[in-house]
């Protein structure tokens, strides 16, 4: 297995059968072999789907279907997300050959997530992400399909592989995963809309902001449980302060 192995190819409801088959193919290209697949909206592996993926046939019989964007990131330390534009929250936009190496380190697993084809990922699809990639293209028309902007990430992926230094003790293997993330955001905005810090009508977009903070800090799972810690303590005082009125 190598370093490239433990990066997961995330393709959120793609709807196009041939387009699947296209990934799967540039993926065995690129030596890219797990593909997950999310509430795909098309018969993934069609005489279509097949027919394109040609000798990278066993990694699209080998993907992984999944209810949702949080189930496909189980085990990961890391993600980033591709998008067209900029959104309503500032968002730093990468391009691949600036990001995507992040993606490959020793004793991490990590996700690269596209969108569907009709609309891209949502803000909230992208508040699980910690970086953002947007591939650059001719501004008169921008425009790439599924396939094609997969293809020229897996492409970089792969160069990036000669680029690396890896460490034999990487300093990340002691990392937070996303599911653990997860876990403290719905903790903290728990204990955030208890103090009427947050508010049930401006909850998301706070949290969506609090989100890219957090990411950005790569917490380790023993910061990440101190943390966790505080917020708990938070808790036991309001607790205690209710009773003794």
């Amino acid at each position: 297995m190598t370093l490239i192995d433990g990066v997961k190819i995330i393709l959120v409801e793609p709807a196009g059968e041939r387009n699947i088959g296209s990934i799967a193919r540039v993926m065995r290209n690129m030596g890219l072999s797990q593909l997950v697949l999310v509430n795909p909206r098309c018969d993934y592996l069609s005489e279509d789907a097949q027919i394109m993926a040609v000798h990278g046939i066993e990694v699209l019989k080998k993907a992984v279907i999944v209810d949702s964007l949080p189930m496909a990131l189980q085990g990961c330390q890391r993600a980033i997300a591709t998008t067209a534009r900029a959104r309503g929250i500032p968002t730093k936009l990468e391009t691949p050959r600036q990001a995507l190496g992040w993606l490959i380190e020793k004793n991490v697993t990590s996700g690269l997530i596209f969108g569907p084809e009709d609309r891209g990922l949502s803000n909230q699809e992208l508040s699980y992400a910690q970086r953002f990639v947007c591939i650059p293209a001719n501004p008169e028309y921008p425009s790439l399909n599924l396939a094609q902007g997969v293809g020229v990430c897996a492409y970089e992926l792969y160069q990036g592989l000669n680029d690396l230094n890896i460490s034999e003790n990487s300093d990340y293997e002691g990392m937070a995963n996303i599911e653990e993330l997860e876990g403290y955001y719905q903790h903290l905005e728990s204990v955030l809309l208890n103090v009427n810090y947050l508010y049930p009508h401006t909850a998301a977009v706070k949290m969506e902001k609090l989100r890219r903070i957090v990411n950005r800090s790569n917490l380790k799972r023993n910061e990440l449980a101190m943390v966790r810690g505080i917020l708990r303590q938070i808790q036991w005082a309001i607790k205690k302060t209710k009773n003794d009125e």
